[in-house]
């Protein structure tokens, strides 16, 4: 939830406030950034009369120290960046989708990958991803000559998601930078997206295009959402700082640059309700 607007519509708290009748609730606000004390107040007056019921709960979760402070009731928990062996794993995973565990020639290598994530699990995702069906020499090669000078940076996430933009085909990356005309966490419909792309004349066949879309998932520059009774991807979303990326790229001043020619899009933003449709052709 970014810069949204916290206060809750009068139909919103009443219709919630049906539904729940006098059951207890539990609230998760993921990712919260807004650091308007005034705004959290009265989001939280706005809940006071839903539930009648004692022993109601609100988890949120931010990166941000500020909005922690706001919103604390009790103590805040931080909580700890992961070690280097559960990096290895999720890169292990992420890499090697069809095998059980890191080849020996490639474990002196891996571990030495997992530790320049610096314990952050996206990092890891899109390391994983990016060396996906990569030779043990091209590991050696992005770990001496893309990684080893990323040390104790705050910036690593933002490092290592240049760094795998920078690994994708032409395509790939417009396809990818066209995903941030959706807001920050939009609810991206798999099948609108391909017909968005299609309609750019990025991509000439659905065939490319699903593989386009499968391979911007195993980079972990999109992420599921929702799939169907047969397990297949419905609906997909960007990570905040993935979508900075993309966001970024888009905007760039060149006319063209690493195969992408420059165009104007109209960014799709939410209306006052929170509630965002895009129309289809």
């Amino acid at each position: 939830m970014k810069k949204s607007n916290f206060k809750l519509g009068k139909l919103f708290c009443k219709k919630l406030q049906e539904h729940l009748g006098t059951k207890r609730y539990l609230l998760v606000l993921g990712d919260v950034w807004d650091e308007e004390r005034d705004k959290w107040d009265s989001f939280v007056n706005s809940l006071s009369g839903i539930s009648s019921a004692t022993g109601n709960y609100m988890i949120v979760t931010t990166r941000s120290q500020v909005v922690a402070s706001i919103v604390k009731t009790l103590r805040i928990h931080e909580l700890e960046n992961l070690s280097g062996d559960d990096c290895r794993s999720i890169i292990k995973a992420k890499a090697f989708i069809n095998s059980g565990d890191i080849p020996m020639e490639f474990e002196t290598v891996g571990r030495n990958i997992a530790e320049r994530c610096r314990g952050l699990p996206l990092a890891a995702k899109v390391v994983g991803g990016l060396l996906h069906d990569k030779s043990k020499d091209e590991w050696q090669e992005i770990e001496i000559n893309s990684l080893s000078d990323f040390g104790n940076d705050q910036n690593t996430i933002s490092k290592i998601l240049k760094l795998s933009f920078d690994h994708l085909s032409p395509s790939l990356k417009k396809c990818f930078a066209y995903c941030s005309i959706f807001p920050k966490g939009y609810r991206i419909e798999k099948e609108q997206l391909i017909e968005l792309w299609m309609a750019e004349g990025f991509l000439q066949t659905e065939t490319t295009v699903c593989k386009i879309f499968n391979l911007l998932l195993q980079n972990s520059l999109l992420q599921v959402v929702e799939r169907d009774d047969y397990g297949n991807v419905t609906h997909c979303n960007m990570h905040d700082l993935v979508h900075d990326l993309a966001f970024s790229v888009l905007c760039e001043n060149d006319n063209v640059k690493d195969g992408i020619c420059q165009r104007r899009y109209i960014g799709y933003e939410s209306g006052g309700d929170g509630l965002l449709s895009i129309p289809k052709g």
